[in-house]
C-alpha cells in the first residue's frame, strides 16, 4: 500500500477513535476503512481511495477541509468537501436535509459520486443491526440517491439497487 494511503487510513482511525456505529457495537472507523479498501480494490486513483478513508472526518470529527488539504492534497480535500453533507447539524426535517444533500452531490465530480456509492453500499450492508423502521427509510433514501448517481459506475449502481430490495 502506498504510504499516502496508509497515512489517510491511520488519520481516519485516529479521528474517529471513540466513536461508535449506530448499532453501538462497532467502532465507527471500521466504516471509512471499508469504504477506502473497496475503492482500492476497484483500482481507483490514490487520491480517490484517500478521500474514501477520509470522507466522514469533516462532518463527524470537526476536521476542516483546509486541514485535509494541508495533510493530503487539494484534490483529496475537494472530494471530501463534496462528500460532506452541508446540512449536517441543521434543524430542518430529515427529508428536506436529504433533498438538499442529494441536490449537491448531483453536481459533484464522478469520483465523488463513486465514493458516495461505496459509502452507501457499506452502510446498507450494516442495516440488519439497525431498527427495521430506519432500514426502510434508509433504503428509500438510497433509491432516491441512486436516481441522481445513475451513469456513475454501473456495477456499484446495481449492487446498491439490489441491497435496497
Amino acid at each position: 500500500m502506498h504510504p499516502f494511503l496508509a497515512k489517510a487510513m491511520y488519520f481516519a482511525v485516529q479521528m474517529h477513535d471513540g466513536q461508535m456505529r449506530k448499532d453501538n457495537k462497532t467502532p465507527y472507523w471500521v466504516h471509512p476503512i471499508h469504504v477506502g479498501n473497496r475503492l482500492y480494490k476497484l483500482e481507483m486513483p490514490n487520491e480517490v481511495v484517500c478521500a474514501g478513508y477520509l470522507h466522514d472526518v469533516v462532518e463527524d470529527c470537526g476536521i476542516s477541509v483546509s486541514l485535509i488539504r494541508h495533510e493530503f492534497s487539494h484534490n483529496v480535500a475537494k472530494l471530501v468537501d463534496w462528500l460532506t453533507n452541508i446540512t449536517h447539524g441543521m434543524k430542518i426535517p430529515r427529508a428536506e436535509r436529504k433533498k438538499i444533500d442529494r441536490d449537491r452531490i448531483s453536481k459533484a465530480p464522478r469520483h465523488a459520486k463513486i465514493i458516495k456509492l461505496v459509502d452507501r453500499i457499506d452502510n446498507l450492508n450494516d442495516l440488519d443491526s439497525m431498527a427495521p423502521e430506519f432500514g426502510i427509510l434508509y433504503r428509500k433514501e438510497s433509491l432516491q440517491l441512486l436516481d441522481i448517481l445513475k451513469g456513475t459506475h454501473i456495477d456499484l449502481e446495481k449492487e446498491l439497487e439490489e441491497l435496497c430490495y
